[in-house]
């Protein structure tokens, strides 16, 4: 007999607040910081020093806090959408990229969906095929074929073409 589990759905921006919460204290209980920098010691020669030494100090408080929000948001992307953890590094990279070479309004009326991307897959994996095919019609190549059968009976072929260099390299006519 299935048991019927009940649950309260609180709206997304909710959840997500609540679940940043949880996260957050449970990362300073494990001794988080946010940050590996160590604190300065407090000025005290004047009343100038103190008070720029505070707003400095607020500053460095926000951006550890703006460090540990963004992490948790890549966090969050990578564990929703089954991303292998490694893949953080690259996330992180990529988004940088994107960030730095776009203009936010632009990026604001982005719009991509899983067709666009299989566009772009189709020209890129086309034109990939297009230029190694062309290296191999005028190089000199061997060819290396392996066929098998993997886990759960699961066949493969492995083609592996490689080209050697040559001084007749630059001809245009093809090899046999």
């Amino acid at each position: 007999m299935k048991s019927k589990t009940h649950t309260k759905h609180l709206p997304a921006d909710s959840q997500t607040s609540k679940l940043h919460e949880e996260a957050i204290q449970k990362l300073t209980e494990l001794g988080f910081r946010g940050s590996t920098r160590e604190k300065s010691p407090v000025p005290s020669d004047s009343k100038k020093e103190r008070e720029d030494f505070s707003a400095s100090q607020q500053t460095a408080s926000s951006i550890q806090d703006i460090q540990v929000k963004v992490r948790f948001e890549v966090a969050k992307f990578v564990l929703q959408n089954n991303l292998p953890i490694n893949l953080t590094d690259k996330l992180i990279t990529f988004s940088k990229n994107i960030a730095n070479n776009f203009d936010i309004k632009d990026l604001n009326e982005f719009t991509g969906n899983k067709n666009h991307t299989a566009s772009f897959a189709i020209a890129i994996g086309t034109t990939l095929q297009s230029r190694y095919l062309q290296i191999l019609e005028n190089q000199p190549y061997s060819i290396a074929i392996d066929a098998g059968t993997a886990e759960r009976n699961e066949e493969y072929l492995a083609i592996n073409a490689r080209c050697f260099e040559s001084e007749e390299a630059t001809t245009t006519e093809p090899h046999s």
